[in-house]
């Protein structure tokens, strides 16, 4: 059988280690991995010069811009910026313009990205301001998950109506779908900033006590409390302190179906460099201290992270240098 193109001469990864290899593709599907000798023919051959091959990486935490926030990227830069970096399939949040939370909005995101994006995308949902409507969004609209931001309302659901949260995370559960956390507690959020703007302060020290470690924590405590309660699966997004990670450390303990992810500025840059760079380095949550990243460290290569993900969301320099409060 003559496939359609070999590659050869390459370092191929493997659960069993790295071997010197090659890779038959036959249309969309790679048919055989194995030494030169034992390649089959092929239409095109190519040789990578010993290069490494790996599996197109998954990032499942992705916010692609287009729709109305085109003028940040588009459905196009932002793929092919994934496909650059190895990256072959992504997870699109829903914090769009229009929110994506409801099968109309789903199709519209999915139609406004056919023929633009350059690699796998699936695409997550908020949830609806009718929690019974969730069911059509994943069975019709195609949604993976739901994805809930804790720390102001996105989508259909104040995160501050525990009520409605239950509500949520049962039907999340009926449908054996997860539900993606931006883990900060809104009240205490609130409370914090409400002390920054009395106190007229508003430089990065500032701004750094309103998302502390503790409003981490408190969210996932809650989270997870809702969850159990429903019977539902949880993702920790882009877990930033030593707070966090005993969060949801205890939850794994007893045995809750619990995951977290980690993002590479949380893992490579600190406080300090916030303190440096400027308004640039803001995230949410923020960049912490030396010992908190020690602590995602460690949890990583204990094996305690499940997922290393991006965060991936471009801004305009200019949206960045706005005022903190």
């Amino acid at each position: 059988m003559t496939v359609d193109l070999v590659l050869k001469d390459a370092k191929v990864f493997t659960p069993n280690g790295i071997f010197e290899a090659g890779l038959a593709i036959d249309g969309d599907r790679i048919v055989k991995v194995a030494r030169e000798a034992n390649l089959p023919p092929a239409s095109e051959r190519m040789s990578l010069d010993g290069n490494l091959l790996l599996p197109g990486l998954v990032d499942i935490h992705v916010h692609l811009r287009g729709q109305g926030l085109s003028y940040k990227e588009d459905f196009y830069t932002g793929t092919a910026a994934a496909a650059a970096g190895g990256v072959t399939t992504v997870a699109d949040m829903p914090n769009n313009m229009p929110v994506t939370m409801s099968v109309e909005t789903v199709k519209e995101r999915m139609k406004a990205a056919e023929g633009d994006v350059v690699v796998n995308v699936a695409f997550y949902s908020a949830f609806p301001e009718k929690i019974e409507e969730a069911a059509s969004i994943v069975l019709e609209g195609g949604a993976v998950a739901f994805k809930l931001f804790m720390s102001k309302k996105v989508g259909g659901v104040d995160p501050r109506d525990s009520q409605l949260l239950s509500r949520a995370f049962k039907e999340a559960a009926s449908l054996q779908v997860p539900v993606a956390v931006h883990a900060e507690d809104p009240n205490l959020l609130e409370e914090r900033r409400a002390e920054a703007l009395r106190s007229g302060k508003s430089d990065v020290e500032a701004y750094l006590e309103v998302p502390s470690p503790g409003v981490e924590e408190a969210a996932i405590e809650r989270a997870v409390k809702l969850a159990e309660e429903a019977g539902a699966r949880i993702h920790i997004c882009h877990l930033s302190s030593s707070r966090g990670v005993r969060a949801v450390s205890a939850a794994k303990r007893r045995g809750l179906p619990i995951s977290c992810e980690v993002t590479p500025h949380h893992l490579l840059l600190t406080v300090e460099d916030l303190k440096s760079i400027g308004a640039a380095a803001l995230v949410n949550p923020p960049l912490r201290s030396r010992r908190d990243v020690d602590s995602l460290w460690r949890a990583l290569r204990a094996g305690f992270i499940d997922v290393f993900a991006s965060d991936h969301a471009p801004h305009r320099l200019e949206e960045k240098s706005l005022p903190i409060w």
